[in-house]
């Protein structure tokens, strides 16, 4: 789920990216040292890097939020299927290959028969094959080598793999001014961040949150603020709204085998049909 934490966090990588677009081992794009992260500074370790030159930039989510939240949730896909391993039929064999991860499954439908092998821990492409071969085996003859099955009085074969997906829906949402302050110890040095983090930031609209989902984002003002120059302050507020939801997941498992049971009536009597695996 994406939350103030969160958007603040990809907040701090894009100012980093631009503080430092070649590394924090290169000099700043400014010329100012800067130590980048979210929250609020504390006091003692603000006064104690001013005074070697070192600015801070802070991200702080305020309480200046709206609730958004305006559409029924509706769960939708965020993370597609993605087998690692394939399956080939051809002719009366079956090749596994690829990479074997966890969770997904290997289908084959054998002449109008369905089979199915979810994976296990520690299974290789041989052990799955060897489960393949036995699980056809009960209805036809099969064995395997390595990692193909044999199933050679078979007419015809299909075989898939199949792997879970991830879906999400809205739950809430909020637009939350998000503040980044610029903090140094004279105007010298907080003039150069400020120019080199105020373009990014106002060229926002979209922020691609870790949860998958995408914020809207909207430039709000800037303001500076040397109250505070007694103690040696100079500090710059920039301020971006960002729209963004609150989701919640699930796991979805695809279909690898679809069986259609067809029945028809006869002077209304039921007469069960062939079943049909497709």
């Amino acid at each position: 789920m994406a939350d103030m934490t969160e958007v603040a966090d990809v907040l701090v990588g894009i100012i980093a990216a631009a503080v430092y677009p070649n590394g924090t081992s290169q000099p700043p794009a400014g010329g100012v040292q800067a130590k980048i992260y979210q929250g609020w500074p504390e006091p003692q370790a603000l006064k104690a890097d001013l005074a070697l030159k070192i600015a801070h930039v802070t991200v702080f989510p305020s309480a200046n939020v709206k609730i958004t939240t305006r559409h029924m949730p509706e769960w939708q896909q965020i993370a597609a299927p993605a087998p690692t391993i394939t399956a080939t039929a051809a002719g009366t064999t079956v090749t596994l290959a690829g990479t074997v991860t966890l969770p997904q499954a290997v289908c084959l439908i054998v002449d109008g028969l369905d089979f199915a092998y979810g994976l296990q821990a520690g299974d290789t492409l041989v052990s799955i094959a060897a489960a393949l071969a036995a699980l056809v085996n009960a209805s036809q003859p099969a064995s395997a080598a390595g990692a193909v099955v044999m199933i050679p009085g078979a007419r015809h074969i299909d075989a898939r793999v199949v792997a879970n997906g991830t879906s999400a829906k809205e739950v809430a949402r909020e637009q939350r001014v998000f503040t980044v302050s610029i903090w140094a110890d004279c105007f010298d040095n907080r003039e150069p961040l400020a120019r080199v983090i105020t373009p990014p930031l106002a060229d926002l609209t979209r922020l691609n949150l870790p949860d998958g989902t995408v914020a809207t984002c909207e430039y709000s003002g800037s303001q500076q603020i040397d109250t505070e120059q007694m103690q040696g302050i100079y500090r710059r507020d920039i301020n971006v709204s960002v729209d963004y939801g609150t989701i919640v997941t699930r796991t979805d498992n695809q279909v690898g085998i679809v069986q259609t049971n067809l029945s028809a009536k006869v002077l209304d009597v039921s007469v069960p049909l062939k079943t049909i695996n497709q």
